[in-house]
């Protein structure tokens, strides 16, 4: 599976990327937000994430990794909402790069205990395989942070399965 990594949305404090598979035009991160912004049942639990992509956006920045007041960490990946969104049932997950860039991806409703089953399973699973690869790539220097944006080889990734 071809993924692509591009700019979404650039705001104060963290430059966000998204993921976008190779045959669809839409974002990951826009496919969630579509999927659940006129469910009257999940759409109070979609602006808890989004508020929370806001204040970390605009005021916080993204650092410290797996900031308990932020994020719920899921592998190498973390998800949103943040833990003290008691109830909350849906999970958009990403990857922290640094304190000012993050990758979103899609994500789902939390229908089982674990991420990695049920609705959430395709989101958490393609973000840990996009968290690994940029992990590897941040590490050995082919992809650098610069002026808050990513450089050198992040555009495309071929994801196992």
């Amino acid at each position: 599976m071809v993924v692509y990594i591009e700019e979404y949305r650039q705001m104060p404090k963290v430059n966000f990327y998204t993921v976008r598979l190779e045959n669809e035009e839409d974002s990951e991160t826009d496919r969630f937000i579509s999927r659940f912004i006129a469910s009257h049942e999940y759409r109070p639990d979609l602006e808890v994430i989004l508020a929370a992509l806001e204040e970390i956006g605009a005021k916080r920045g993204a650092l410290p990794p797996g900031d308990a007041t932020l994020f719920r960490p899921e592998k190498d990946a973390m998800a949103l909402p943040p833990p003290q969104a008691y109830g909350n049932l849906l999970r958009l997950y990403g990857f922290i790069c640094s304190d000012d860039i993050m990758v979103l991806g899609g994500g789902g409703r939390k229908t089982t205990k674990k991420a990695q089953d049920g609705d959430t399973r395709p989101a958490f699973r393609m973000m840990n395989q996009v968290a690994e690869i940029l992990k590897h790539r941040l590490a050995n220097q082919t992809v650098w942070i610069e002026n808050q944006q990513l450089h050198g080889a992040y555009q495309q990734m071929n994801l196992p399965g």
